[in-house]
């Protein structure tokens, strides 16, 4: 989410409802040029307070509301799939091998966080298992 255009558009917000900088400043208790000040670095994507966000809001009329979601769990060290699949090709390249497909397919679901490392170990370790029971047979 680009908080820029968010923050761009209390000010313009403002002013389009006829609402002045002194009628801000006045409503948040600080100086017109304060104001000023501020409106540049909500215009320009500057960090600004979160309460200082919900004071210029309520100011100009307009009430913030915030949502909070649990993030993914991330699992393992790469930033993205990719990185993880590119990874596990340039290692089994370097050993003179191929990287299966049903792999990279594993991998890219552990980077997803569709399953976590240690889940895909024991399904590793399962298959290898049943490969070994089926050679003896």
């Amino acid at each position: 989410m680009d908080y820029t255009i968010h923050t761009a558009a209390m000010v313009s917000y403002r002013k389009k409802h006829g609402i002045t900088q002194s009628d801000v400043a006045h409503a948040m208790l600080i100086s017109q040029p304060a104001v000023a000040r501020l409106e540049q670095r909500l215009s320009n994507g500057a960090d600004v307070t979160l309460s200082v966000l919900e004071r210029y809001a309520a100011a100009v009329g307009l009430a913030i509301e915030w949502t909070l979601n649990p993030l993914k769990p991330r699992y393992g060290i790469f930033r993205n799939a990719q990185d993880a699949v590119a990874f596990a090709v340039h290692s089994s390249a370097c050993e003179g091998l191929e990287t299966p497909q049903s792999d990279i397919e594993n991998l890219k679901r552990v980077a997803r966080g569709e399953i976590s490392g240690q889940e895909l170990i024991d399904q590793y370790i399962a298959e290898a298992l049943a490969k070994k029971d089926r050679a003896r047979a």
